[in-house]
């Protein structure tokens, strides 16, 4: 059960919008006092495998800690905004129907993740250069949240 919610806590706060903010983190302290800082905008994925919360991060490096030794875990709210000539990440069309093109991704962005609104992972995918096309037609109709490099946007399937 606690698992199960902290993945719930989880997946709302790195899928929230929080577009031209920079610097937030996850600490993570263990029963034994350490507590282990990363950057959310370092972290690739974070799950959890049997009784572990692992955090894989961008440069391929992966952490692991068994749930029974934490002790807390928090996000800092320190921030700072962003350069202000980041471009908003956009669905067009929105609503869609089969296909959905997105417009304002980040420089570096390699990969994509569609959310249903209750933080199940529906869709991960690489990005293709240029303004990439997504497949949604098989997708039930309703809201989704699309997550890239940390910059969120929703959009609806009809």
């Amino acid at each position: 059960m606690k698992q199960h919610l902290l993945l719930l806590l989880l997946t709302l706060f790195l899928t929230a919008h929080y577009e031209s903010i920079i610097g937030q983190s996850i600490l993570i302290e263990t029963q034994t006092g350490e507590t282990h800082t990363e950057l959310l905008s370092n972290i690739q994925n974070l799950h959890f495998a049997t009784g572990d919360l692992v955090l894989q991060l961008n440069n391929g490096s992966q952490t692991t800690f068994a749930l029974s030794g934490l002790k807390k875990l928090r996000f800092d709210t320190s921030i700072g905004i962003a350069d202000q000539r980041v471009e908003k990440l956009m669905v067009i069309p929105n609503p869609a129907t089969s296909f959905i093109k997105l417009k304002g991704l980040p420089g570096n962005a390699r990969n994509l993740s569609v959310f249903t609104p209750d933080g199940r992972l529906l869709l991960k995918q690489g990005i293709e250069s240029g303004s990439p096309q997504i497949n949604i037609s098989s997708f039930a109709e309703g809201i989704y949240i699309l997550n890239i490099d940390g910059q969120t946007a929703k959009f609806i399937k009809q």
